[in-house]
């Protein structure tokens, strides 16, 4: 997932009508922030940039990889 570089940015898989999606934002230098939409005053995740690579790589229980 290619972040823009500035701001948070919701996942493609929520749409504008949720209140509870995941936001991303990308820190220059380090990697990206990750937090919950529906708290936004808590302390978002901070995942390298290879910790992200990693998480989006990995497969999923439904993806043909996992079986």
């Amino acid at each position: 997932m290619a972040l823009p570089p500035q701001g948070w940015h919701k996942s493609t898989y929520s749409n504008d009508f949720e209140d509870a999606c995941v936001e991303a934002a990308l820190v220059p230098g380090y990697g990206v922030l990750v937090r919950g939409s529906e708290d936004r005053s808590r302390r978002p995740l901070a995942l390298s940039s290879p910790a992200w690579r990693d998480f989006l790589v990995t497969p999923t229980p439904t993806s043909s990889v996992a079986r």
